[in-house]
């Protein structure tokens, strides 16, 4: 059962084995991933689409630091990567790596012909490899991209902002005005499949955003925290 695949992941560092799961799959299975997660917590579900690492975020980072990750990165996986992509975006990683693969990285995206199972492979090795330096501190999201910052309680924060917690006064409220704006027009029908699926669309709506609503109030008093900690040192 679904309920039971998630839980797995709510104990301490679940969240973190959840997103990585996520991160090194297809687009495809990312996606059926995500509606899997959206239908016990569309809130886990934004969090998790929000410290997802991809490649159009690493490419906004410190050109440093792409030296750094690319370095690490052979570089036909590189080129396979990034090959048929925006010229942009290619341009960003020919200024991070040295003189010498700028030539080779050159030569080979022009020579090779991936697939896309072989691209989607080069794309999820340079992800992972990115993921692995973060978690032995070598890139500081904290400094880099804070929105990438995962907490260690993670889970915990999610739990206490009431992620879990089914929220029924809004989408009600929201049912009776939908209801009620039906009735002023004689042409629309309440008990018709169009206005229920409005209805069921605007509920799992207002849950969405209660629920985010939440999250961000607990992220302020954490900081409200911390802040009064320091201001305690200073």
């Amino acid at each position: 059962m679904f309920m039971g695949m998630l839980d797995r992941y709510k104990k301490k560092g679940g969240f973190v084995q959840l997103l990585q799961l996520i991160e090194t799959s297809g687009k495809q299975k990312q996606d059926q991933f995500l509606a899997i997660v959206a239908q016990e917590s569309l809130v886990w579900e934004a969090e998790i689409r929000k410290k997802t690492l991809t490649l159009e975020k690493i490419l906004t980072w410190n050109p440093t630091y792409l030296a750094e990750i690319f370095s690490r990165i052979q570089i036909l996986t590189l080129a396979s990567a990034f090959h048929g992509a925006e010229q942009d975006k290619v341009d960003v990683v020919f200024k991070a790596i040295t003189t010498t693969d700028q030539r080779k990285f050159q030569m080979t995206i022009q020579e090779i012909n991936p697939t896309p199972g072989e691209k989607m492979t080069s794309q999820m090795k340079i992800l992972s490899e990115t993921r692995t330096m973060i978690a032995q501190n070598i890139i500081k999201l904290d400094k880099l991209d804070p929105m990438l910052l995962i907490p260690e309680n993670i889970e915990e924060r999610l739990a206490e902002a009431g992620y879990n917690s089914v929220v029924t006064a809004a989408p009600v409220a929201v049912e009776n005005e939908l209801k009620f704006e039906l009735k002023k027009d004689s042409k629309v029908d309440p008990k018709s499949d169009t206005s229920r699926e409005e209805i069921e669309f605007l509920k799992k709506k207002v849950n969405q955003l209660v629920n985010e609503n939440n999250m961000l109030k607990h992220e302020v008093s954490v900081f409200r925290n911390k802040l009064d900690q320091i201001r305690k040192i200073a």
